[in-house]
């Protein structure tokens, strides 16, 4: 058995974003799983208690390198953990085939854990920092405020340009 690592996370309500792409990427989801899964045309919207940098290219599936998925457990069940390209990295939107919020009975503010092989994880110091400065003690900001959102989005793509320069 592989080793894991087990977070912590907040429910909370989304802006209804993540329902319509997934609503469109599941047909593509269902035409690389090997076994037939009907997936819920929603995300369970979840802030996690510390950044989680996945690892884009051990994700399960992923389209047009812009939306990620990686299999995880929700509290023990086989879930999906969604991403895309600008994804805050405390944020992690969960599929399944059930509406978990009436499987789980979750709330507004529900804890729940979420356990990911660390495989597929990686370790980054600076991408920490860099979230840690943005971020830090604002992490439902980004459900909150889209302004925020966007201003971050555009220093990080700044910032990563100029790390992929370097490398």
């Amino acid at each position: 058995m592989n080793k894991s690592e087990t977070l912590k996370g907040i429910i909370i309500s989304g802006r209804g974003i993540g329902s319509h792409r997934v609503t469109d990427l599941i047909h593509s989801f269902k035409d690389i799983h090997e076994k037939s899964i009907q997936l819920f045309p929603g995300t369970l919207n979840i802030i996690l208690n510390k950044p989680l940098f996945l690892d884009n290219k051990k994700a399960y599936c992923q389209f047009n390198n812009s939306f990620f998925f990686w299999d995880i457990k929700l509290n023990g069940l086989l879930c999906y953990a969604y991403r895309w390209k600008k994804c805050p990295d405390h944020i992690i939107e969960i599929v399944s085939e059930y509406r978990l919020r009436d499987y789980f009975d979750l709330k507004e503010g529900s804890i729940v854990d979420i356990e990911i092989e660390t495989q597929k994880t990686k370790k980054d110091f600076s991408r920490f920092l860099v979230w840690l400065f943005f971020w830090s003690f604002r992490t439902k900001w980004y459900y909150k405020y889209d302004t925020y959102e966007l201003f971050v989005g555009k220093v990080l793509n700044a910032y990563y340009k100029i790390k992929k320069k370097k490398v």
